[in-house]
């Protein structure tokens, strides 16, 4: 067998079994899926005879698996997006340092009056230009809360992706509204959602519930493209858009990030956020909300779904070091030996872009040493 097949498929089998779940696989299942539907028109040029929507969906489809076969030939992690080999035999996978979190176990004395807020499902609706860019921030949410997500690509029917036809579920039910995190003029926070749902419903304050979360990721001008599709304000479907707290924002810029000594091969690794904030976006905007990326406000609302309006106050170095260094996959915190309580999701989550960030810059100036050392010869070549 050739050795670069035998390397592929060592890759495949090592980051398939590293995974919880593999949404990258259920990715091409839709598109085989598609694919198998309308590929033959496709081959023989007679696109003219599917509907537009089928032709949309043929396009994805082909488009996704062009990228996920680029991610392949590229080594590209399946879960983090970030290379696992490269041509100077590093690594830059994040995935050791970012495992799943871990939820608080639910105690038996909690009763139907006395329940908390919890995260039921959250549907990550991804436009399929995001998928595979190591830049992305939203494969950070699919890595963290592997259980909880539900990956939708749009432009797919439901009929080919179970994760859009679930969500077209969820968007009929009557008893919960499904939150969808996006800040228009019509969005309110979380506080604000369940006051007003308990009043309506008659439920005694401070009971919680399940929810179920929408995140977009993709540009504004997509984003708000698939909030018209998907979200349309239809007195038939059971949908509230939501925002961040003002605490929440607030937070982002309070906040002290705490990079594990490991990766920088230092004693101490404490930043302090500032302009060149991680949980920024790249793109400027006027509106403050606007300016976070979708992994750190995904996070900062998990923070306010599970305790309303009380963000995490400004951690110190120690306690957020402790955090990023000894959460362990199996889902228990060590020090000295000793079980300790797990910490909340989003005090787990807020080292993960730090992370991401350090790597993929670690990545991009391997590549640069490695092209300047590349002869002119060996370029042509």
């Amino acid at each position: 067998q050739h050795p670069m097949t035998l390397t592929r498929q060592i890759w495949r089998w090592s980051q398939t079994a590293a995974m919880e779940i593999d949404f990258l696989g259920q990715v091409q299942e839709t598109v085989n899926r598609v694919l198998k539907a309308y590929g033959a028109k496709q081959q023989h040029h007679v696109l003219t005879d599917l509907a537009p929507d089928q032709r949309e969906s043929l396009a994805v489809a082909l488009h996704l698996q062009k990228t996920l076969q680029d991610m392949e030939r590229k080594h590209l992690c399946r879960r983090c997006w970030l290379p696992t080999m490269t041509s100077s035999s590093s690594s830059f996978c994040i995935c050791q340092q970012c495992p799943p979190v871990q939820f608080p176990q639910k105690h038996n004395n909690d009763n139907n009056n006395n329940r908390k807020n919890t995260l039921n499902r959250l549907f990550l609706i991804l436009h399929h230009q995001e998928i595979g860019r190591s830049v992305d921030t939203a494969k950070l949410i699919l890595a963290a809360l592997p259980r909880h997500c539900r990956l939708i690509v749009p432009g797919m029917a439901a009929e080919f992706q179970a994760s859009l036809a679930e969500l077209q579920a969820s968007l009929k039910e009557r008893q919960r509204p499904c939150l969808v995190l996006f800040p228009d003029d019509t969005a309110q926070t979380f506080d604000e959602i369940q006051h007003q749902y308990n009043h309506r419903h008659d439920v005694r304050n401070g009971n919680g519930g399940s929810w179920d979360v929408v995140v977009i990721d993709g540009t504004w001008q997509q984003a708000r493209r698939i909030k018209k599709r998907y979200f349309p304000p239809l007195p038939t479907t059971n949908v509230v858009m939501a925002k961040l707290s003002d605490n929440a924002v607030a937070l982002l810029d309070q906040e002290v990030v705490v990079v594990p000594p490991d990766l920088q091969g230092e004693t101490t690794a404490t930043t302090e956020r500032d302009k060149r904030n991680p949980g920024h976006q790249l793109r400027k905007h006027s509106i403050t909300s606007r300016k976070v990326g979708t992994f750190e406000a995904t996070r900062l609302f998990l923070a306010d779904i599970l305790r309303g309006e009380e963000c995490p106050q400004q951690p110190n170095a120690d306690h957020v070091h402790a955090t990023a260094t000894t959460i362990q996959p199996q889902g228990h915190a060590s020090h000295g030996g000793k079980e300790k309580e797990v910490s909340p999701p989003w005090v787990q989550m807020e080292h993960y872009q730090t992370i991401a960030n350090q790597s993929f810059q670690d990545y991009k100036q391997s590549t640069h040493s490695t092209r300047r050392q590349t002869t002119p010869t060996q370029q042509i070549l």
